[in-house]
C-alpha cells in the first residue's frame, strides 16, 4: 500500500514539477530552415551572341564579351572575370601585371622574344588545338598566347578529356620607357573538354583585346 501511494506521489510531482531534465530546451526556437537555392538561369544565345565592351579595372586593357560576363574582386586581391558559355561556365584570372626588363646581357626584347619561342614551342605540340598564330600584334601591344594540356590520356579512357586541364594564358606585352610591361589573363580550371566545344566562342574574346591607351613605344621586332 504504501509503495503504491509513494508511486501516485512521485507521478504527480513529475506532473507538477517536470520530470525531464532537459526541459528548459524546450524554449529554445528551432533553427531557421535551409531554403533551397535558386540557380540562376542560364543566358540565352541571344545574350550570349551579344557584344559589350568590358574595361578591366586595374589593366588599361578592354574585351569585348557577352553582357552577362561580369568582372569580381576576390579577397586575396585577384580580379576575375566570369561569365558562361554555350556549355558551361569559365572564370578568367587577371593577376598583378609585372614588369619585364632588360639586363646588361639580355635586352628586354630578347625576354619577349624568348616568351614568344615558348609559345610557338608549345603550339607546335598542339597543332589541332591551335588556330591562328600564337603571336600578334595589336596597336600599342603584342599579344602572346601560351596553350598546354596537363598529363596524358586517362589509360582507362583516353577520349575522355573532362579530365584533363589546359593552362591557357594570354600575355599582352606593353612596351615601356625602359622595357615592357605584362598584362595576363588565365584560364582556371578550363578542361580540354570544354575548351574543344567552346573555343571558336572564347576565341571571338580573346581576338578582341585591345588597349584603352596605346602607347607609341615601339615594339620588338
Amino acid at each position: 500500500m504504501w509503495r503504491n501511494i509513494g508511486a501516485g506521489f512521485v507521478v504527480t510531482a513529475c506532473i507538477l514539477t517536470g520530470c525531464n531534465k532537459d526541459s528548459d530546451n524546450s524554449a529554445v526556437p528551432p533553427p531557421d530552415p535551409v531554403l533551397p537555392q535558386v540557380m540562376k538561369p542560364r543566358p540565352t544565345a541571344e545574350q550570349l551572341n551579344a557584344r559589350v565592351k568590358l574595361d578591366l579595372k586595374y589593366d588599361p586593357i578592354s574585351l569585348m564579351v557577352p553582357p552577362t560576363w561580369d568582372l569580381k574582386s576576390l579577397d586575396n586581391g585577384l580580379v576575375v572575370l566570369e561569365g558562361d558559355t554555350p556549355t558551361t561556365r569559365v572564370s578568367i584570372s587577371i593577376p598583378p601585371s609585372r614588369p619585364i626588363l632588360g639586363e646588361p646581357n639580355v635586352p628586354a626584347a630578347i625576354k619577349v622574344k624568348q616568351l614568344e619561342a615558348e609559345a610557338k614551342a608549345d603550339a607546335a605540340r598542339y597543332p589541332d588545338l591551335i588556330k591562328g598564330d600564337v603571336v600578334r600584334d595589336i596597336p600599342g601591344a603584342r599579344i602572346i598566347e601560351h596553350l598546354t594540356v596537363s598529363g596524358p590520356p586517362p589509360a582507362t579512357n583516353p577520349a575522355d578529356d573532362s579530365t584533363r586541364t589546359l593552362k591557357w594564358i594570354f600575355t599582352v606585352c606593353v612596351p615601356t620607357s625602359n622595357g615592357f610591361t605584362a598584362y595576363e589573363l588565365r584560364f582556371t580550371g578550363l578542361t580540354l573538354k570544354t575548351y574543344k566545344a567552346d573555343q571558336d566562342f572564347l576565341r571571338t574574346i580573346m581576338n578582341s583585346i585591345t588597349l584603352t591607351a596605346p602607347t607609341a613605344d615601339a615594339l620588338p621586332r
